[in-house]
C-alpha cells in the first residue's frame, strides 16, 4: 500500500501531444496528468507522463475505436495512475516531480526503475495491462512546471491581494478569468501565469504586461490595474511560510461592454469610431512614450469601458498575432526583439489595420477621413507610414470637423 494518505488529479490538467492529429495518427505518443500526492501536512506535486502508445498491429476494431476517445485515454491513464504504488517512489521536494513513465522496449534511458503497479486495480479493457511488467520509470525535477516569480518590489506600488480572496465566476480565455472578490464585493478579470498549455515564456509575458500596467496606471486610454494576485508558493512541500510569496497574476478592471472584436460583431452598443479611434492612437503613443510598443493590437485587444472610451489590454509587447503583424514583420522568428523603430511602425500599420475594420460602418465625413489614415499607416514599406502623432492630428481634425455640424 502506499504510504500517501491521498492522490488528487487537478482538474484541466490532462495534456497530450496534438501534433498525431496532424499527422494523421490514430493516438498520441505523450500523455500526462499532474496531482498531488499527500501526507499529513506535506504534499508533493507531481507530473506523470507516459510515452508511447497502445495501438498494435493486431489490435482488435472495438480496442482502436476506443483509443482514438481522449475521454477513454485519460479516464485509463487516471485508473492507471491510482494502480501506482507510490511508497518506493522518492518524489523532490519543493518543486514538480516528473514521474515518466515508458515500456521497456522505447526506454529513453537504460538506468531507468520498473514502475510498481498492481494489475489487478486495472480493468479488463485497460490499456495498460498489456505492459505488464514491462514499464519503466525515471523520476527528476520537472523542467516544464509552472514558473511562479518571486513577488516583484514594484507590486508595493498597487494593491496586493492573495489568491484565496478570488472566486471564478466564469474562463474568458485560457489564462483569463472574470473573478469575484468577495471582501469588496465586486467583479473584476483576473489573468492568470496558471494555464493549461503552459510554455516556459508564459510566465514572463504576464509579468511583464504588469510591469508595463503599473506605469501606465495614468493612461486613460489603457486597461486599469486593479491589484497584484500572490499566494505562498504552490509547490512548497511542508508548511507554508509567508515571507515565500509568489506572483500569481493580476487583477484587472472588468469592462462590461466587452471587446471592441464583440462589439463590432454583435453591434451591441452605437459605433463611435471618430471618438474611439482617436483614444486607441493616444494609447498607443503613451505606450511608445514610455519606451513600450504593443506589437498585438487588434480588435479583440481593445475594449470599451462602462464610459463608452476605449481602453488597450494585452499590452506586454511580448504576445504577437501573425495576422496582425505588419508584413515586415511576419517574417521575424521573434518581433518583440526586432528594433524599436520598427515596432513602433508595426504598431503604427496594426492600428491601420484596425480603422480599416470601421470602413464598412460609416460612411461620409468620417469615411473619407478613415480611407486616409488606412491609407497613411498601411504603407508596406515601414518608412513610409505615418507617425502616430500625424495620424491623431488627422483624426482629431475629423472630431472638430463633426462637432461643427448643426445637430
Amino acid at each position: 500500500m502506499s504510504t500517501y494518505q491521498s492522490i488528487h488529479f487537478l482538474e484541466g490538467r490532462y495534456c497530450e501531444n496534438e501534433d498525431f492529429k496532424s499527422k494523421g495518427l490514430p493516438e498520441p505518443h505523450i500523455r500526462s496528468q499532474n496531482l498531488i500526492c499527500r501526507k499529513g501536512n506535506w504534499e508533493w506535486h507531481v507530473n506523470i507522463t507516459f510515452r508511447g502508445t497502445m495501438i498494435r498491429e493486431d489490435s482488435i476494431e472495438g480496442f482502436i475505436a476506443a483509443q482514438k476517445k481522449r475521454k477513454v485515454r485519460r479516464e485509463q491513464l487516471t485508473q492507471f495512475i491510482k494502480s501506482i504504488d507510490f511508497s518506493s517512489l522518492r518524489f523532490v521536494d519543493d518543486t514538480v516531480t516528473a514521474l515518466t513513465i515508458a515500456a521497456s522496449d522505447t526506454l529513453l534511458c537504460p538506468d531507468w526503475s520498473l514502475v510498481p503497479y498492481n494489475i489487478s486495480n486495472l480493468s479488463a479493457d485497460n490499456a495498460y495491462r498489456a505492459f505488464c511488467g514491462q514499464l519503466y520509470c525515471e523520476i527528476r525535477e520537472d523542467p516544464g512546471k509552472i514558473i511562479y516569480p518571486p513577488l516583484p518590489e514594484l507590486s508595493k506600488k498597487s494593491k496586493v491581494l492573495p489568491l484565496s480572496c478570488i472566486k471564478i465566476e466564469r474562463d474568458i480565455d485560457a489564462a483569463v478569468s472574470l473573478v469575484h472578490i468577495e471582501q469588496e464585493d465586486r467583479l473584476c478579470v483576473f489573468k492568470s501565469i496558471d494555464r493549461p498549455l503552459y510554455q516556459p515564456r508564459d510566465s514572463e509575458v504576464v509579468l511583464t504586461e504588469w510591469a508595463h500596467l503599473s506605469r501606465m496606471s495614468p493612461c486613460l486610454s489603457i486597461a486599469r490595474l486593479v491589484a497584484t494576485i500572490t499566494s505562498g508558493n504552490p509547490y512548497h512541500t511542508g508548511k507554508q511560510e509567508d515571507r515565500n510569496r509568489v506572483f500569481r497574476g493580476f487583477l484587472l478592471e472588468y469592462y462590461v461592454t466587452g471587446s471592441l472584436e464583440a462589439v463590432l460583431e454583435e453591434k451591441s452598443i452605437q459605433l463611435a469610431p471618430e471618438k474611439w479611434l482617436p483614444q486607441i492612437a493616444r494609447g498607443l503613443s503613451c505606450l511608445h512614450k514610455n519606451q513600450i510598443t504593443h506589437l498585438d493590437l487588434k480588435p479583440s485587444n481593445i475594449v470599451i469601458d462602462t464610459q463608452g472610451n476605449a481602453r488597450l489590454i494585452d499590452i506586454s509587447g511580448l504576445a504577437t498575432s501573425y495576422d496582425w503583424l505588419a508584413p515586415d514583420m511576419q517574417t521575424q522568428l521573434d518581433p518583440s526583439i526586432s528594433p524599436w523603430d520598427l515596432r513602433v511602425l508595426n504598431d503604427v500599420w496594426a492600428f491601420g489595420k484596425v480603422v480599416s475594420e470601421f470602413l464598412t460602418t460609416c460612411s461620409g465625413k468620417i469615411l473619407d477621413c478613415l480611407h486616409e489614415v488606412v491609407r497613411m499607416t498601411m504603407k508596406d514599406d515601414p518608412s513610409e507610414r505615418a507617425t502616430l502623432c500625424d495620424v491623431i492630428v488627422k483624426l482629431e481634425e475629423l472630431s472638430v470637423s463633426l462637432a461643427s455640424v448643426p445637430p
